[in-house]
């Protein structure tokens, strides 16, 4: 993962910025997080890598995933503005231009999932970052454990609640995958896996 940030910065013509790296491993590996966590940098990253497209901007996309769960507080509504403002100061730091800082804030608040892509860099995003949605059913179920214990301080009947409110959403949605290649690949296995959990939930 440090030498995937090293070429990642050496394609912006950065610093090495090894000890924003070293703050990922802490912030990342903070004892709350049991899915938000570096392993989940690590998917995304791995997500990116399996897209078998043309992608304009894959850098920035690339430095978004990075950053987009850098703030992450289960107690908190804002985690990925304050993810986008980590972001954005790192940027000022390193003297990036405007287009970069901009698309970058804009592609981590993406993945709050509660607008449509405004462009195919957000769709992107979007969908690597619930492809874990469309897995096996194994990493479905690992998945949901471990969203279950990063919200163990709430009430399993209000839990339950919010969660499904959630899921609803979700399958309200048209389609779940704005690029055609996470719909084709994940769009009928999330559908199975959500409407799973909700039967569980009761």
């Amino acid at each position: 993962m440090e030498e995937r940030w090293q070429k990642l910065m050496d394609a912006f013509h950065f610093e090495k910025n090894a000890s924003t790296y070293a703050q990922f491993v802490k912030m990342y590996g903070e004892k709350h997080r049991a899915y938000h966590n570096l392993n989940h940098i690590k998917d995304c990253l791995d997500q990116l890598d399996a897209y078998e497209h043309t992608i304009e901007y894959r850098d920035i996309i690339e430095l978004a995933i990075w950053f987009h769960d850098l703030i992450y507080n289960p107690y908190k509504k804002d985690n990925e503005i304050k993810s986008g403002e980590a972001a954005i100061q790192f940027l000022k730091k390193q003297n990036a231009d405007t287009f970069t800082m901009d698309l970058t804030y804009e592609l981590i608040l993406s993945t709050l999932h509660i607008e449509y892509p405004k462009n195919g860099s957000e769709a992107l995003l979007m969908d690597i970052d619930i492809s874990i949605l469309g897995r096996s059913d194994n990493e479905y179920e690992a998945y949901t454990k471990k969203i279950r214990k990063e919200y163990k301080w709430v009430p399993f009947f209000l839990y339950r609640q919010k969660r499904k409110e959630i899921l609803h959403k979700f399958l309200e949605r048209k389609r779940l995958y704005y690029t055609d290649f996470y719909f084709n690949k994940l769009e009928e296995r999330a559908r199975i896996n959500i409407t799973r959990e909700l039967q569980e939930l009761g």
